[in-house]
Protein backbone atom coordinates (compact mmCIF):
# COMPACT_ATOMS: atom_id res chain seq x y z
CA UNK A 1 0.00 0.00 0.00
CA UNK A 2 1.26 3.46 -0.79
CA UNK A 3 0.51 6.74 0.97
CA UNK A 4 1.32 10.19 -0.39
CA UNK A 5 1.19 13.22 1.85
CA UNK A 6 1.34 16.69 0.35
CA UNK A 7 1.55 19.88 2.36
CA UNK A 8 0.81 23.38 1.20
CA UNK A 9 2.80 26.51 1.79
CA UNK A 10 4.36 28.49 -0.94
CA UNK A 11 6.08 28.18 -4.32
CA UNK A 12 6.87 25.69 -7.12
CA UNK A 13 8.11 22.06 -7.07
CA UNK A 14 9.79 19.77 -9.62
CA UNK A 15 9.91 15.98 -9.76
CA UNK A 16 12.85 14.49 -11.58
CA UNK A 17 12.74 10.70 -11.40
CA UNK A 18 10.85 7.81 -9.95
CA UNK A 19 12.43 4.46 -9.07
CA UNK A 20 10.91 1.33 -10.51
CA UNK A 21 11.76 -0.76 -7.46
CA UNK A 22 9.95 0.35 -4.34
CA UNK A 23 7.99 -1.28 -1.52
CA UNK A 24 4.33 -2.31 -1.92
CA UNK A 25 2.80 0.16 0.44
CA UNK A 26 3.39 3.70 -0.46
CA UNK A 27 1.97 6.72 1.22
CA UNK A 28 2.28 10.11 -0.36
CA UNK A 29 1.12 12.99 1.71
CA UNK A 30 0.52 16.43 0.19
CA UNK A 31 0.43 19.20 2.74
CA UNK A 32 0.33 22.95 3.15
CA UNK A 33 2.94 23.86 5.77
CA UNK A 34 2.50 26.82 8.12
CA UNK A 35 3.95 30.08 6.79
CA UNK A 36 6.57 30.31 9.56
CA UNK A 37 7.82 26.84 8.64
CA UNK A 38 8.18 27.93 5.03
CA UNK A 39 10.06 31.11 5.93
CA UNK A 40 12.55 29.32 8.14
CA UNK A 41 13.07 26.53 5.60
CA UNK A 42 12.63 23.69 8.08
CA UNK A 43 13.12 20.20 6.70
CA UNK A 44 11.35 17.04 7.72
CA UNK A 45 13.33 13.95 8.57
CA UNK A 46 13.49 11.37 5.80
CA UNK A 47 14.29 7.75 6.54
CA UNK A 48 14.75 4.72 4.34
CA UNK A 49 14.70 1.43 6.17
CA UNK A 50 15.27 -1.95 4.68
CA UNK A 51 18.56 -1.23 2.90
CA UNK A 52 19.82 -4.45 4.47
CA UNK A 53 18.07 -7.74 5.14
CA UNK A 54 14.70 -8.58 3.63
CA UNK A 55 13.12 -6.12 1.21
CA UNK A 56 9.62 -6.29 -0.24
CA UNK A 57 7.61 -3.74 -2.19
CA UNK A 58 5.28 -3.17 -5.14
CA UNK A 59 6.67 -1.28 -8.15
CA UNK A 60 3.27 -1.07 -9.84
CA UNK A 61 1.71 0.46 -6.71
CA UNK A 62 4.29 3.24 -6.63
CA UNK A 63 4.04 3.82 -10.36
CA UNK A 64 0.25 4.15 -10.07
CA UNK A 65 0.40 6.84 -7.38
CA UNK A 66 3.12 8.81 -9.14
CA UNK A 67 1.16 8.56 -12.39
CA UNK A 68 -1.88 10.02 -10.63
CA UNK A 69 0.30 12.84 -9.32
CA UNK A 70 1.62 13.50 -12.81
CA UNK A 71 -1.85 14.40 -14.00
CA UNK A 72 -1.95 17.20 -11.42
CA UNK A 73 1.62 18.37 -11.95
CA UNK A 74 2.67 21.34 -14.04
CA UNK A 75 5.84 22.87 -15.48
CA UNK A 76 9.13 21.26 -14.56
CA UNK A 77 7.43 18.89 -12.13
CA UNK A 78 5.26 17.43 -14.89
CA UNK A 79 8.21 17.19 -17.28
CA UNK A 80 10.35 15.39 -14.72
CA UNK A 81 7.58 12.96 -13.78
CA UNK A 82 6.83 11.95 -17.35
CA UNK A 83 10.55 11.57 -18.03
CA UNK A 84 10.89 9.25 -15.06
CA UNK A 85 7.67 7.30 -15.44
CA UNK A 86 8.33 6.70 -19.16
CA UNK A 87 4.68 5.74 -19.56
CA UNK A 88 2.06 7.74 -17.68
CA UNK A 89 -0.81 6.93 -20.04
CA UNK A 90 -3.94 7.24 -17.92
CA UNK A 91 -6.14 5.26 -20.31
CA UNK A 92 -3.53 2.49 -20.31
CA UNK A 93 -3.75 2.30 -16.53
CA UNK A 94 -7.49 1.72 -16.66
CA UNK A 95 -6.88 -1.23 -18.99
CA UNK A 96 -4.21 -2.70 -16.68
CA UNK A 97 -6.41 -2.30 -13.58
CA UNK A 98 -9.38 -3.89 -15.32
CA UNK A 99 -7.20 -6.75 -16.58
CA UNK A 100 -5.68 -7.47 -13.17
CA UNK A 101 -9.03 -7.32 -11.40
CA UNK A 102 -10.62 -9.70 -13.93
CA UNK A 103 -8.33 -12.70 -13.36
CA UNK A 104 -10.36 -15.73 -12.25
CA UNK A 105 -7.80 -18.34 -11.18
CA UNK A 106 -6.13 -16.11 -8.57
CA UNK A 107 -7.36 -13.26 -6.40
CA UNK A 108 -5.72 -10.06 -7.60
CA UNK A 109 -7.10 -6.62 -6.80
CA UNK A 110 -5.75 -3.11 -7.35
CA UNK A 111 -7.63 -0.03 -6.12
CA UNK A 112 -7.06 3.72 -5.77
CA UNK A 113 -8.72 6.32 -3.57
CA UNK A 114 -8.40 10.05 -2.96
CA UNK A 115 -9.24 11.53 0.43
CA UNK A 116 -9.67 15.30 0.42
CA UNK A 117 -9.87 17.72 3.32
CA UNK A 118 -13.44 19.01 3.06
CA UNK A 119 -12.50 22.32 4.67
CA UNK A 120 -9.43 23.00 2.52
CA UNK A 121 -9.43 20.99 -0.72
CA UNK A 122 -11.60 21.61 -3.74
CA UNK A 123 -10.35 19.28 -6.45
CA UNK A 124 -10.02 20.71 -9.93
CA UNK A 125 -12.63 18.97 -12.07
CA UNK A 126 -10.18 17.91 -14.77
CA UNK A 127 -7.91 16.20 -12.21
CA UNK A 128 -10.84 14.47 -10.50
CA UNK A 129 -12.21 13.26 -13.85
CA UNK A 130 -8.90 11.74 -14.94
CA UNK A 131 -8.48 9.86 -11.66
CA UNK A 132 -12.04 8.54 -11.46
CA UNK A 133 -12.31 7.62 -15.14
CA UNK A 134 -8.84 6.32 -15.98
CA UNK A 135 -7.51 5.17 -12.60
CA UNK A 136 -10.87 3.89 -11.29
CA UNK A 137 -10.22 6.02 -8.22
CA UNK A 138 -12.86 6.69 -5.60
CA UNK A 139 -13.09 10.17 -4.06
CA UNK A 140 -14.13 10.96 -0.48
CA UNK A 141 -13.88 14.15 1.57
CA UNK A 142 -13.14 14.05 5.30
CA UNK A 143 -12.97 16.60 8.08
CA UNK A 144 -9.28 16.03 8.77
CA UNK A 145 -9.45 18.17 11.89
CA UNK A 146 -11.10 15.06 13.37
CA UNK A 147 -7.87 13.09 13.36
CA UNK A 148 -9.04 9.88 15.01
CA UNK A 149 -12.13 9.48 12.84
CA UNK A 150 -10.23 10.27 9.62
CA UNK A 151 -7.53 7.71 10.35
CA UNK A 152 -10.17 5.05 11.12
CA UNK A 153 -11.95 5.64 7.81
CA UNK A 154 -8.79 5.38 5.71
CA UNK A 155 -7.41 2.37 7.59
CA UNK A 156 -10.73 0.55 7.24
CA UNK A 157 -10.71 1.02 3.45
CA UNK A 158 -7.14 -0.27 3.18
CA UNK A 159 -7.85 -3.28 5.38
CA UNK A 160 -10.89 -4.19 3.29
CA UNK A 161 -8.94 -3.96 0.03
CA UNK A 162 -6.02 -6.03 1.33
CA UNK A 163 -7.98 -8.72 3.20
CA UNK A 164 -6.82 -7.24 6.55
CA UNK A 165 -3.14 -7.78 5.70
CA UNK A 166 -2.21 -4.08 5.69
CA UNK A 167 -3.21 -2.29 8.88
CA UNK A 168 -2.70 1.22 10.25
CA UNK A 169 -1.42 2.82 7.05
CA UNK A 170 -2.18 6.13 8.72
CA UNK A 171 -2.43 7.27 12.32
CA UNK A 172 -3.81 10.32 14.07
CA UNK A 173 -0.48 12.12 13.80
CA UNK A 174 -0.77 12.11 9.99
CA UNK A 175 -3.57 14.66 10.15
CA UNK A 176 -3.49 18.38 10.84
CA UNK A 177 -4.95 21.57 9.43
CA UNK A 178 -2.38 21.65 6.62
CA UNK A 179 -3.20 18.26 5.10
CA UNK A 180 -5.02 18.83 1.82
CA UNK A 181 -5.11 15.39 0.20
CA UNK A 182 -4.23 11.79 0.85
CA UNK A 183 -3.80 9.52 -2.18
CA UNK A 184 -3.92 5.79 -1.49
CA UNK A 185 -3.19 2.82 -3.74
CA UNK A 186 -3.72 -0.73 -2.52
CA UNK A 187 -2.84 -4.01 -4.21
CA UNK A 188 -3.62 -7.54 -3.02
CA UNK A 189 -2.68 -10.94 -4.44
CA UNK A 190 -3.47 -14.47 -3.36
CA UNK A 191 -2.72 -17.41 -5.62
CA UNK A 192 -2.20 -21.15 -5.45
CA UNK A 193 0.78 -22.73 -7.17
CA UNK A 194 -0.05 -24.47 -10.43
CA UNK A 195 1.73 -27.47 -8.90
CA UNK A 196 1.56 -27.29 -5.12
CA UNK A 197 4.36 -28.41 -2.83
CA UNK A 198 3.76 -31.58 -0.82
CA UNK A 199 3.71 -30.59 2.88
CA UNK A 200 5.09 -34.00 3.89
CA UNK A 201 8.29 -33.19 1.99
CA UNK A 202 8.93 -29.90 3.82
CA UNK A 203 11.97 -30.40 6.07
CA UNK A 204 14.17 -28.30 8.34
CA UNK A 205 17.25 -27.18 6.42
CA UNK A 206 20.10 -24.67 6.56
CA UNK A 207 19.76 -21.25 4.97
CA UNK A 208 23.13 -19.51 4.69
CA UNK A 209 22.95 -15.82 5.55
CA UNK A 210 26.55 -15.47 4.38
CA UNK A 211 29.62 -17.66 3.98
CA UNK A 212 29.77 -18.34 7.74
CA UNK A 213 26.37 -17.92 9.39
CA UNK A 214 23.23 -19.97 8.80
CA UNK A 215 19.73 -20.38 10.24
CA UNK A 216 17.17 -23.20 10.23
CA UNK A 217 14.28 -22.78 7.79
CA UNK A 218 11.29 -24.84 6.69
CA UNK A 219 12.44 -25.90 3.22
CA UNK A 220 9.75 -26.95 0.73
CA UNK A 221 10.58 -29.40 -2.07
CA UNK A 222 9.13 -30.29 -5.44
CA UNK A 223 10.39 -32.22 -8.44
CA UNK A 224 8.71 -31.14 -11.64
CA UNK A 225 8.98 -29.33 -14.96
CA UNK A 226 9.70 -25.61 -14.72
CA UNK A 227 10.98 -23.01 -17.17
CA UNK A 228 14.57 -22.28 -16.19
CA UNK A 229 17.92 -20.95 -17.35
CA UNK A 230 21.39 -20.12 -16.09
CA UNK A 231 22.12 -16.46 -16.85
CA UNK A 232 25.83 -15.92 -17.49
CA UNK A 233 25.67 -12.13 -17.24
CA UNK A 234 23.97 -12.27 -13.85
CA UNK A 235 25.92 -15.37 -12.78
CA UNK A 236 22.63 -16.65 -11.43
CA UNK A 237 19.95 -19.28 -11.92
CA UNK A 238 16.51 -18.05 -13.01
CA UNK A 239 13.29 -20.02 -12.60
CA UNK A 240 9.61 -19.20 -13.09
CA UNK A 241 7.01 -20.83 -10.83
CA UNK A 242 3.47 -20.38 -12.19
CA UNK A 243 0.29 -19.89 -10.22
CA UNK A 244 -2.99 -21.44 -11.31
CA UNK A 245 -4.18 -20.07 -14.62
CA UNK A 246 -0.61 -19.26 -15.71
CA UNK A 247 -1.34 -15.51 -15.91
CA UNK A 248 0.70 -14.85 -12.76
CA UNK A 249 3.98 -16.33 -11.57
CA UNK A 250 6.92 -15.96 -9.22
CA UNK A 251 10.33 -15.46 -10.79
CA UNK A 252 13.28 -16.43 -8.57
CA UNK A 253 16.83 -15.29 -9.27
CA UNK A 254 19.45 -17.18 -7.27
CA UNK A 255 23.09 -16.02 -7.45
CA UNK A 256 25.74 -18.71 -7.79
CA UNK A 257 27.58 -19.79 -4.66
CA UNK A 258 30.60 -17.75 -5.79
CA UNK A 259 28.42 -14.69 -6.36
CA UNK A 260 26.46 -12.75 -3.70
CA UNK A 261 23.19 -10.89 -3.42
CA UNK A 262 24.84 -7.46 -3.49
CA UNK A 263 26.56 -8.15 -6.81
CA UNK A 264 23.36 -9.64 -8.22
CA UNK A 265 21.26 -6.62 -7.31
CA UNK A 266 23.87 -4.27 -8.79
CA UNK A 267 23.60 -6.13 -12.09
CA UNK A 268 19.81 -6.26 -11.92
CA UNK A 269 19.66 -2.48 -11.49
CA UNK A 270 21.00 -2.07 -15.04
CA UNK A 271 19.24 -5.07 -16.59
CA UNK A 272 16.16 -5.10 -18.79
CA UNK A 273 13.48 -7.22 -17.15
CA UNK A 274 12.47 -8.73 -20.49
CA UNK A 275 16.05 -9.93 -21.02
CA UNK A 276 16.07 -11.69 -17.66
CA UNK A 277 13.12 -13.85 -18.66
CA UNK A 278 14.30 -14.52 -22.22
CA UNK A 279 15.34 -18.01 -23.32
CA UNK A 280 13.82 -19.84 -20.37
CA UNK A 281 13.53 -23.54 -21.24
CA UNK A 282 11.40 -26.31 -19.83
CA UNK A 283 13.58 -28.44 -17.55
CA UNK A 284 13.22 -31.19 -14.98
CA UNK A 285 13.98 -29.35 -11.74
CA UNK A 286 14.56 -30.31 -8.12
CA UNK A 287 13.18 -27.15 -6.51
CA UNK A 288 13.92 -26.23 -2.89
CA UNK A 289 12.24 -23.07 -1.58
CA UNK A 290 11.92 -21.92 2.06
CA UNK A 291 8.56 -20.95 3.48
CA UNK A 292 8.63 -17.29 4.45
CA UNK A 293 6.64 -14.25 5.54
CA UNK A 294 7.59 -10.59 5.27
CA UNK A 295 5.97 -7.41 6.51
CA UNK A 296 7.76 -4.23 5.53
CA UNK A 297 7.17 -0.52 6.15
CA UNK A 298 9.47 1.84 4.31
CA UNK A 299 9.62 5.61 4.22
CA UNK A 300 10.83 6.51 0.76
CA UNK A 301 11.71 10.19 0.93
CA UNK A 302 15.46 9.64 1.03
CA UNK A 303 15.65 6.97 -1.64
CA UNK A 304 13.40 8.95 -3.98
CA UNK A 305 15.51 12.05 -3.41
CA UNK A 306 18.64 10.10 -4.28
CA UNK A 307 16.92 8.99 -7.47
CA UNK A 308 16.25 12.58 -8.47
CA UNK A 309 12.90 13.36 -6.90
CA UNK A 310 14.07 15.73 -4.17
CA UNK A 311 12.10 18.66 -5.60
CA UNK A 312 8.71 17.11 -4.85
CA UNK A 313 9.57 17.33 -1.15
CA UNK A 314 10.62 20.99 -1.45
CA UNK A 315 7.89 23.55 -0.75
CA UNK A 316 9.78 26.11 -2.85
CA UNK A 317 9.98 23.93 -5.97
CA UNK A 318 6.98 21.60 -6.18
CA UNK A 319 4.40 22.47 -8.82
CA UNK A 320 1.14 20.58 -8.32
CA UNK A 321 -1.06 23.42 -9.51
CA UNK A 322 -3.37 21.09 -11.40
CA UNK A 323 -4.76 19.29 -8.34
CA UNK A 324 -6.74 21.70 -6.16
CA UNK A 325 -7.95 25.26 -6.43
CA UNK A 326 -6.13 28.17 -4.83
CA UNK A 327 -2.48 27.14 -5.36
CA UNK A 328 -0.18 30.18 -5.33
CA UNK A 329 3.48 30.90 -4.70
CA UNK A 330 2.73 31.45 -1.03
CA UNK A 331 0.12 28.72 -0.74
CA UNK A 332 1.82 25.80 -2.46
CA UNK A 333 1.48 22.00 -2.39
CA UNK A 334 4.43 19.71 -1.82
CA UNK A 335 4.95 16.08 -0.82
CA UNK A 336 5.79 15.73 2.86
CA UNK A 337 6.24 11.96 2.98
CA UNK A 338 5.93 8.80 0.95
CA UNK A 339 5.46 5.53 2.80
CA UNK A 340 4.85 2.02 1.56
CA UNK A 341 3.68 -1.01 3.52
CA UNK A 342 3.87 -4.53 2.14
CA UNK A 343 3.08 -8.07 3.22
CA UNK A 344 3.82 -11.49 1.71
CA UNK A 345 3.40 -15.11 2.79
CA UNK A 346 4.78 -18.05 0.79
CA UNK A 347 4.01 -21.66 1.70
CA UNK A 348 3.22 -25.05 0.14
CA UNK A 349 -0.17 -23.92 -1.11
CA UNK A 350 0.87 -20.69 -2.76
CA UNK A 351 1.44 -17.00 -2.08
CA UNK A 352 -0.46 -14.16 -0.42
CA UNK A 353 0.82 -10.62 -0.83
CA UNK A 354 -0.47 -7.10 -0.26
CA UNK A 355 0.83 -3.58 -0.53
CA UNK A 356 -0.39 -0.05 -0.14
CA UNK A 357 0.91 3.38 -0.98
CA UNK A 358 -0.33 6.54 0.66
CA UNK A 359 0.21 10.07 -0.53
CA UNK A 360 -0.86 13.01 1.56
CA UNK A 361 -1.00 16.58 0.37
CA UNK A 362 -1.43 19.56 2.60
CA UNK A 363 -3.00 22.24 1.39
CA UNK A 364 6.60 -21.15 -25.16
CA UNK A 365 9.36 -23.63 -24.14
CA UNK A 366 12.18 -25.75 -25.66
CA UNK A 367 12.94 -29.31 -24.52
CA UNK A 368 15.24 -29.52 -21.53
CA UNK A 369 18.44 -31.33 -20.75
CA UNK A 370 18.34 -34.99 -19.67
CA UNK A 371 19.80 -34.34 -16.21
CA UNK A 372 17.52 -32.54 -13.73
CA UNK A 373 18.45 -29.08 -12.50
CA UNK A 374 19.02 -28.41 -8.80
CA UNK A 375 17.50 -25.05 -7.80
CA UNK A 376 18.04 -24.69 -4.07
CA UNK A 377 17.21 -21.40 -2.37
CA UNK A 378 19.49 -21.94 0.63
CA UNK A 379 21.08 -18.49 0.38
CA UNK A 380 19.84 -14.93 -0.31
CA UNK A 381 17.91 -14.51 -3.56
CA UNK A 382 15.70 -12.05 -5.42
CA UNK A 383 12.07 -12.75 -6.30
CA UNK A 384 9.34 -11.04 -8.31
CA UNK A 385 5.61 -11.61 -8.63
CA UNK A 386 4.53 -10.81 -12.18
CA UNK A 387 1.26 -10.71 -14.12
CA UNK A 388 0.95 -11.29 -17.85
CA UNK A 389 -1.36 -9.40 -20.21
CA UNK A 390 -2.79 -10.33 -23.58
CA UNK A 391 -3.04 -13.58 -25.51
CA UNK A 392 0.72 -14.17 -25.47
CA UNK A 393 1.34 -14.34 -21.73
CA UNK A 394 5.04 -13.46 -22.11
CA UNK A 395 4.50 -10.44 -24.37
CA UNK A 396 3.54 -7.80 -21.79
CA UNK A 397 4.17 -8.19 -18.08
CA UNK A 398 3.71 -6.08 -14.96
CA UNK A 399 5.94 -6.51 -11.91
CA UNK A 400 3.43 -6.54 -9.07
CA UNK A 401 5.90 -7.17 -6.24
CA UNK A 402 9.68 -7.26 -5.90
CA UNK A 403 11.62 -8.70 -2.99
CA UNK A 404 14.94 -9.71 -1.56
CA UNK A 405 14.90 -12.87 0.57
CA UNK A 406 17.85 -12.59 2.95
CA UNK A 407 16.47 -14.00 6.21
CA UNK A 408 13.44 -16.31 5.80
CA UNK A 409 10.97 -16.30 8.69
CA UNK A 410 7.68 -18.16 8.93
Amino acid sequence: MRFLKIEQCGTNNTIKSVPDKLPPLMVIKLVRPPVDQYRHGKHRENHFTGAKGNVFFSPISLHAVLSMLYHGAQGGTAHALVHTLKNSDAEGYRAVIDDLNSLKEVKLMMANKIYGNKTKSKLLKEFENVLTKNFSSEVEFLDMAHQKESSKIINKWVEEKTENKIKNIVNENNFNENVSLILVNAIYFKGKWSSQFDESKTKTADFFLDKVNSIDVKMMYDKGKYVYKYDKELDAQVIEIPYRGFHTSMILILPSEDNNIKNLEAKLSTSDFSKITEHLKLEDVHLYLPKFKMEETIKLNDILSELGLSDIFDVKKANFGGIIEGITLTNNLYVSEIIQKAYIKVNEGGTEAAAATRASMMVGCAPGRPQPVIFKVNRPAVFMLVASHGADRTATRSILFYGRLSHPNY
